[in-house]
């Protein structure tokens, strides 16, 4: 299928190089318009399922289209360019687009993010949910932790690492700034997981823009309010399913990169249930009744989720396959293993002595690391004890 693609930009500098470039992309439709009206007029007319607008143009600038774009169409995924000194701008838009890219943007930087988005796009086959995860702009944090972060940010004495720890304990901040960092608005070559690196990049000053001012992180002013036992419960699982994962991980000595993924992932990878209850679905019952009601999971609405916003595939493929390894295709032990296992462990249904209840055997046997297992359920023993009540 064809990705359709309407770039909105008044420079004709711009849309003449990105045409030169796009020309050769068989399998994308693009459109373009010089500004907000134009492009309103063709989203009118045609079905689009990418919009890349340019903060800054006469008449309706990029933040107005982009309201326009999300009250109008929620279903089209929403990126911008902007200029380094439109700061303002960019961080009006934090809450509206999924996507961000610094200018002048290079046509393949542009190319290869659509892909890596469109590339998670089949996860979800229930349309009336990817629109409303694709209408999503944030979602709700743990209450305590966003007034320390705001309490903090605001301290003369306030340190990148301090602001990063109380990111890294909170499931939407840790989404959120990663989002930010990965965009192609900073150019970096590498993908960031880590969220104190996240933060770094960031810098406190545009933090404090983006908590104070923007409002970035909100606590539960939406129907998941009336859930509040069922997501601290779910908050503090993420964290040592988190910190569990890491450790295995380190058990089985992977490089660095494969223990920051386990630790993000671990800390994201049931992002899918505040979704769902974000939305006002009712409380997720088991596996099993979420694909019977709404023909998909928790797991991959929460991967599609954060392939929009552009964290790392690593850390999306763990989320997506987290209680269903085999279906990855991947033959080796990566971070999917880790956090796999760490969630199996940590699942009320265990017992010492027992089958563990979403352990899936047949997967830990074909990369050969059955054998590990009385080792991590050792490890997890200690990590539980440990564990917030």
């Amino acid at each position: 299928m064809k990705i359709s693609v309407l770039l909105v930009d008044d420079d004709p500098n711009i849309i003449q190089g990105l045409r030169r470039t796009l020309r050769g992309k068989q399998e994308w439709k693009v459109y373009f318009a010089p500004g907000g009206e134009e492009a309103l007029g063709i989203l009118a007319e045609n079905d689009i399922d990418v919009i890349v607008v340019d903060m800054y143009m006469p008449g309706m600038d990029g933040v107005d289209l982009l309201k326009n774009v999300q009250d109008q169409y929620p279903h089209i995924i929403r990126m911008v360019f902007s200029g380094y000194s439109n700061k303002d701008l960019i961080l009006r838009s934090t809450m509206l687009a999924h996507q961000f890219f610094a200018k002048p943007c290079d046509a393949d930087i542009l190319v290869e993010v659509i892909e890596h988005v469109w590339l998670f796009c089949d996860l979800v086959n229930n349309e009336r949910l990817k629109d409303l995860i694709t209408g999503i702009t944030g979602l709700p944090s743990l209450p305590g932790l966003y007034i320390e972060l705001l309490d903090y940010i605001q301290s003369p004495d306030a340190s990148i690492k301090q602001i990063g720890a109380i990111v890294s304990r909170d499931i939407t901040m840790t989404a959120k700034i990663l989002q930010l960092a990965n965009s192609a608005f900073f150019g970096l070559a590498q993908r960031v997981v880590d969220p104190l690196r996240a933060v770094a990049l960031l810098g406190i000053e545009n933090l404090k823009a983006l908590v104070l001012y923007i409002h970035i992180f909100s606590t539960f002013d939406c129907p998941a309010s009336g859930h509040s036992p069922v997501i601290a419960d779910l908050w503090k699982h993420s964290i040592v399913v988190g910190r569990l994962a890491r450790i295995i991980a380190i058990l089985e000595r992977c490089p660095q990169s494969v223990i920051n993924d386990a630790l993000t992932t671990g800390v994201l990878h049931d992002i899918g249930k505040l979704v769902l209850l974000h939305a006002g679905e009712e409380t997720p019952i088991s596996l099993k009744h979420e694909y019977d009601t709404l023909g998909t999971s928790h797991a991959e609405v929460g991967a599609y989720l954060l392939g929009l916003w552009g964290i790392p595939a690593s850390v999306v493929r763990g989320v997506a396959y987290h209680h269903r390894p085999s279906w990855s295709g991947e033959k080796t032990f990566t971070s999917l293993t880790a956090v796999h296992v760490a969630d199996a462990l940590l699942s009320k249904d265990y017992a010492d002595g027992s089958l563990i209840s979403g352990l899936d055997y047949s997967y830990l046997d074909s990369i050969g690391k059955s054998d590990r297992l009385p080792v991590w359920v050792e490890c997890y023993s200690k990590v539980d004890e440990e564990a917030p009540r």
